[in-house]
């Protein structure tokens, strides 16, 4: 910005210095006419003194009517000598040099300009650079004819102050009118790019930047339904420069307000058309003025076969009613002070923050279980679509010509489909009404006011966890618990069938007997499943019990006792 000032400045000292150009060349008409020059001096001194002392009755001097002879050499060498090459000079610097004139008229009216600012009589000198205006504060109070230059990105609106009565400016404005050098009254006055005149008493009221412009407001305060005290950032994106954005509108059933959807569109390589998304994203007054158009569209015909919208200009688009609307329709804020309109939509994005805050509790923004939609994801795309639609917005409506359903997945023709022409919505909104297209709204670096807050969060997810752990670990103890009892019931009831069958058989003698049930417990034993059920010691005693009844030569393997059926060994290890 410096940089572009001191260019600037640069630029007027250089504008200055053409003021020496006719001064040179009035130098040079002297020095060649100084003789003729004279002579019309001489005579008009001393025809001045003769009529003084005819006045005053005194002899009269002789007056030199030869000298006479040099004011038509004169007066011919200052209208074609001077006049018309001075006239031609301002015309040529004025069309190559100076303001970026386009058509003659421009032209004429520069070199105009040109000489009101040789002779010191010139106004504002104003160039706009992407919505600044480069200029020093007495610059733009300057009175008289002035000029400004906007660039293709801006755009500038003008008022004209109430001046004081005075018969020889209206003469004068009247002159300069019927010669088209100034435009006629019209206050206030709105314009694009380009060079633009002013007139005598007309000020810049605004500099636009037909951009897209980004705002955003840090450390806002929010509440959330319980009470908890956030911080934030909130932003938003927007600009009076792209034309609104058009919504695809459908009925998803019947031709009925609630079933309105927008639905998304996307041209595949094949010349059809998918439905890729169908979204229930519009305001309620939205519908309402959606659906009241309907119902006559579809009564009066106006639904056209399907096309495609040219995609949106990479320029910026200068309108001029949305330039008046931002810049004379200032809001108020809290303290009765003037709104800018480009610090109104973070103004805006902020109130439908803590709107939206107001309506969800601390714990539901972070969830300690796994859901297919964040939360935070889901609550900034809740402000971004609100503040889209406080925004300019235009909409058309698709139909398919059979009157079927459009659906979330359909391939569908373009000669499938008929649409309305595109619409504004007209219902009044905050931005709406001041020509402001909403690119964007969100929030960003969301913490607790509160350290303490977080800590306590944390310590509740932490009770919560060792709860659901002391949960699972009680449940899992229970259920070892009933599998072991199960097993234990499936053991002993296999022991009590084993030792049945043996007590019921008669064809063995009770030593016999008291050797096979301990086999049987041996065996029982020897399972590695029961003998996790069983005390450790049980092994040890059933040893005991073996070398006791057993005599050591049917322990150590030697031979096979009779007592034992053939295929077993007394072992029973």
């Amino acid at each position: 910005m410096p940089y572009k000032r001191a260019k600037s400045r640069a630029k007027k000292k250089s504008f200055n210095n053409y003021y020496l150009i006719p001064i040179g060349f009035g130098l040079i008409f002297v020095i060649s006419f100084w003789q003729h020059i004279f002579n019309v001096m001489s005579f008009s001194a001393r025809f001045t003194w003769a009529v003084i002392s005819a006045f005053l009755d005194r002899p009269m001097p002789s007056i030199p009517f030869d000298n006479l002879n040099s004011v038509l050499p004169l007066a011919l060498n200052c209208v074609l000598g001077f006049a018309l090459v001075m006239g031609f000079w301002l015309f040529l610097v004025s069309s190559q040099a100076i303001l970026p004139v386009m058509g003659i008229r421009d032209v004429y009216r520069g070199a105009f300009h040109l000489f009101l600012h040789m002779i010191k009589r010139h106004g504002q000198a104003v160039f706009i650079d992407d919505g600044i205006k480069l200029a020093t504060l007495d610059e733009l109070d300057k009175p008289g004819q002035g000029v400004v230059v906007v660039d293709f990105n801006s755009a500038v609106a003008l008022e004209e102050k109430v001046a004081t009565p005075n018969i020889l400016l209206k003469i004068t404005d009247r002159l300069l009118l019927f010669f088209r050098l100034i435009d006629h009254y019209q206050s206030p006055r709105i314009n694009g790019p380009g060079l633009i005149f002013t007139r005598r008493n007309e000020r810049i009221r605004e500099a636009v930047d037909l951009r897209e412009q980004f705002r955003m407001r840090r450390g806002v305060l929010a509440y959330t339904r319980d009470g908890i005290e956030m911080v934030m950032n909130v932003n938003s994106a927007f600009t009076i420069g792209q034309e609104p954005d058009c919504l695809d509108v459908i009925y998803a059933g019947e031709a009925r307000e609630e079933n309105l959807r927008i639905v998304h569109l996307r041209m595949l390589p094949s010349g059809r058309i998918k439905v890729t998304r169908i979204s229930n994203d519009l305001d309620e007054a939205d519908r309402f003025e959606i659906h009241q158009y309907a119902r006559v569209a579809y009564r009066l015909g106006h639904l056209v076969p399907f096309h495609q919208l040219p995609d949106p200009r990479a320029l910026p688009v200068f309108n001029q009613d949305r330039v008046f609307r931002a810049v004379f329709s200032q809001a108020r804020d809290n303290e009765d002070q003037l709104v800018p309109w480009y610090d109104l939509p973070v103004k805006v994005a902020t109130d439908v923050t803590l709107d939206e805050f107001l309506k969800i509790n601390y714990d539901d923004l972070y969830p300690r279980e796994f859901i297919n939609v964040n939360p935070l994801r889901r609550l900034r795309s809740t402000i971004h679509m609100r503040m889209r639609n406080l925004g300019l917005l235009n909409y058309r409506l698709l139909a398919r010509f059979e009157g079927g359903k459009i659906k979330e997945g359909d391939e569908l023709s373009p000669e499938e489909l008929f649409c309305s022409p595109v619409r504004s919505l007209q219902n009044s909104k905050v931005l709406r009404d001041r020509g402001i297209k909403v690119l964007a709204g969100g929030i960003q670096e969301l913490r607790p006011a509160s350290e303490a807050v977080y800590r306590q969060h944390l310590e509740t997810w932490r009770a919560r966890w060792e709860s659901d752990v002391e949960t699972i670990r009680a449940t899992r103890d229970l259920e070892a618990s009933r599998i072991r009892s199960r097993e234990r019931a499936i053991t002993q009831s296999q022991m009590v069938a084993t030792l049945s069958r043996i007590f019921d058989s008669q064809e063995y003698s009770q030593e016999v007997m008291a050797i096979r049930i301990l086999q049987a417990l041996e065996q029982i034993a020897a399972d590695p499943k029961t003998r996790q059920l069983l005390p450790g010691d049980t092994l040890r005693v059933l040893g005991m019990v073996r070398d006791w009844l057993l005599p050591g030569d049917l322990r150590s393997g030697s031979m096979r006792s009779p007592m034992f059926p053939p295929g077993e060994e007394g072992g029973g290890k």
